[in-house]
């Protein structure tokens, strides 16, 4: 019984880390061109449209405060955006709460730049199925380039000059 157990469990275990690997090497978004507009909660009070950033180079990070490797880039984007004041970066959170709950959470994680609410119709716009993924738009608002998972800083400075 007990060799039986470690079998299956061993069995589950390669499916659960097939499945994972499959997700990710075919979870790179295939949007070009324009990026979805849209409007959102903010996580201080008001709305964020995209229209917002218009004429800047900007940087839409989804990510949830539910997800480790969200978590493990944030020190990278906080550097990033400090060194960066030209570019817009919107966090864009799924799935992490709502309103002041949310905020919270932001500033505890380190969070300095806008958390917006993400929205079903917004994740599916954005075709977002792993997180983190981070869009980088050129100030015309055309998709520059799409990241699935850990982004670094060095990367992301990477992206936005090859964007401008």
């Amino acid at each position: 019984m007990r060799q039986m157990l470690k079998d299956w469990g061993a069995a589950l275990l390669v499916g659960v880390a097939v499945y994972l690997v499959a997700a990710w090497a075919f979870a790179t978004p295939a949007l070009t061109g324009p990026a979805p507009a849209f409007t959102l909660a903010r996580a201080s009070g008001g709305t964020l449209s995209l229209a917002d950033t218009a004429g800047r180079v900007t940087v839409l990070n989804f990510w949830g405060s539910w997800c480790a490797p969200c978590r493990q880039e944030i020190p990278d984007f906080a550097a990033f955006a400090s060194e960066h004041p030209d570019v817009s970066l919107v966090g864009i959170a799924a799935r992490s709460g709502r309103g002041a709950g949310l905020q919270r959470a932001a500033d505890q994680l380190g969070i300095t730049w806008p958390v917006v609410e993400a929205t079903d119709e917004v994740l599916e716009a954005y075709a977002v199925a792993v997180f983190p993924t981070t869009y980088v738009l050129r100030a015309d608002g055309t998709v520059a380039q799409v990241f699935t998972g850990v982004v670094t800083r060095e990367t992301l400075a990477g992206a936005v000059a090859d964007a401008r």
